[in-house]
């Protein structure tokens, strides 16, 4: 089953971007399940590891709600997945019990080294992207100057170039 986590905050963190832009940064948590089609209370829910990280601020009241500590051009998307995933590791093996080479000496060495090489390098590209850059990619606002990494029109052919390779 995959983890959504880091896919829903980061959209929720989009949310908050696209108000701070438009100066209206604070948002109900109402609005942003509206927005998330999920409801306000899970928004609550969830929000918490992004206000332990200091990354959003939760204000409690009838005019209360959420909005972003800091300009989402000082917020990177490495800063939302370790906030929405903590210290889980990306893939995890299968039980102690299982029989598998993955899950004896080398096997379970060589596992843990491709686990933290992988997780180095997607840790790496999210590192490159602001909130504010990917706010303004998928909302067509010309924010690829603000990233150091071009996003290419086709993701698909860049991934298949990828495999060529």
């Amino acid at each position: 089953m995959p983890d959504l986590r880091f896919p829903t905050l980061l959209d929720l963190m989009m949310l908050l971007a696209t108000a701070y832009r438009d100066g209206r940064p604070m948002r109900s948590s109402s609005e942003l399940a509206e927005a998330l089609d999920i409801n306000p209370v899970l928004v609550r829910r969830i929000t918490a590891p992004l206000i332990r990280a200091g990354l959003i601020t939760s204000i409690h009241g009838r005019r209360g709600g959420l909005q972003l500590t800091t300009p989402p051009e000082h917020i990177t998307l490495r800063d939302i997945h370790v906030a929405a995933v903590g210290d889980k590791p990306m893939w995890d093996r299968r039980g102690a019990d299982c029989q598998s080479h993955l899950n004896a000496g080398r096997g379970r060495a060589f596992f843990a080294q491709l686990n933290r090489q992988a997780e180095d390098a997607v840790l790496g590209v999210l590192d490159s992207y602001t909130l504010a850059a990917c706010r303004d990619i998928v909302l067509g606002h010309g924010g690829q100057a603000e990233s150091p990494r071009q996003v290419p029109d086709d993701l698909s052919q860049r991934s298949a170039r990828g495999r060529r390779a």
